[in-house]
């Protein structure tokens, strides 16, 4: 994946507005996982977005994040006269957004940049069009290996943030107010010249390595030990590449041999977000995977078999567990 840096992302020019007043909306595996990062360099620029219960049970249980408990600064959105924030890191799942958006409003001012760092390949257009495209930046998370269960979370290791506007060639004051945050606590990242592209690379991941898992049950040791499992998650792939063929961004079997050399260094018992999901009986983002893949499979008139079943058949578990559990 081609990367471009700024030339000093640690100094930027003395026009841009330094990043001190970070929101997170979101505080799942990734979210949580960042949040401990930023806290840990310094808690007092950092606030988390809460209302209702979930505020109540943040002051009341706080955040336990690799067996350490944080009570983090809360932003309600509900509160009289809210404080913009100067970043917006937004680590919801695909179908929690548009409340996200809704609570995010009042922290958004004029100079409020928006970073998204969910799944998918839709989550910054639709914040685009509730916010404006100056504002919004692309991004993803790659290599974290996070899991969350109830109010703990546990990860061994943090990933690196791929982030920018679409098309990077030139390192926006935007970009370079971002880096140099990042920079400044501590967090890896790139800015790739195609950030778009980078999107759909990471959407490939998605459609495959979650997928599988969710289905064979196993994490990221049964994708490198079983040829059984690695061959159906990049059957899953194949299908997304082939689209990408006709709609411009030419995925290829570099990006799977790219994606081979990660899997093969991921922690073996670590286990992909959608497994975790499956597993404690919590919605998954299959609608904004396989059913995305099944949606542009019939626009660009490209055969989807492999998603088609990995859909049902992670609908139909969705579906045994909120029986079991009497939703």
């Amino acid at each position: 994946m081609t990367t471009k840096m700024p030339s000093s992302p640690s100094e930027p020019s003395a026009t841009v507005k330094p990043i001190q007043n970070l929101l997170i909306c979101g505080t799942g595996a990734v979210g949580g996982a960042y949040a401990k990062k930023i806290a840990d360099h310094d808690p007092t620029c950092l606030r988390i977005l809460a209302r209702g219960n979930r505020k109540h049970r943040y002051k009341q249980d706080g955040l336990i994040i690799n067996d350490q408990r944080y009570d983090f600064n809360l932003a309600d959105p509900e509160a009289p006269e809210p404080q913009a924030a100067d970043l917006i890191l937004v680590a919801v799942k695909d179908y929690g957004l548009t409340e996200a958006i809704q609570d995010m409003t009042p922290f958004v001012g004029p100079q409020t940049l928006i970073l998204s760092l969910m799944n998918g390949i839709t989550s910054e257009a639709r914040l685009a069009e509730a916010f404006g495209h100056e504002k919004v930046l692309y991004g993803l998370v790659m290599s974290i290996d996070g899991a969350r269960d109830q109010n703990r979370i546990r990860f061994t290791q943090y990933g690196t943030i791929s982030f920018g506007y679409a098309i990077n060639t030139e390192i926006k004051e935007e970009v370079q107010s971002v880096a140099a945050f990042f920079d400044k606590v501590g967090i890896s990242y790139n800015i790739p010249e195609n950030m778009q592209r980078e999107l759909w690379y990471k959407f490939m991941v998605n459609v495959g390595i979650n997928q599988a898992s969710a289905v064979v049950r196993g994490g990221f040791g049964a994708f490198q030990t079983i040829p059984e499992a690695h061959a159906l998650m990049r059957s899953a792939m194949w299908e997304l590449i082939r689209i990408t063929e006709k709609n411009g961004i030419h995925l290829s079997e570099k990006d799977l041999e790219n994606w081979d050399k990660v899997l093969m260094a991921m922690p073996p018992g670590s286990r992909p977000s959608m497994l975790n999901d499956l597993e404690n009986g919590r919605k998954t983002e299959v609608e904004m995977l396989s059913g995305a893949i099944m949606a542009l499979g019939a626009q660009y008139n490209v055969p989807t078999p492999v998603n088609e079943a990995l859909y049902r058949i992670i609908k139909s578990a969705e579906a045994l567990t909120e029986a079991l559990n009497g939703v």
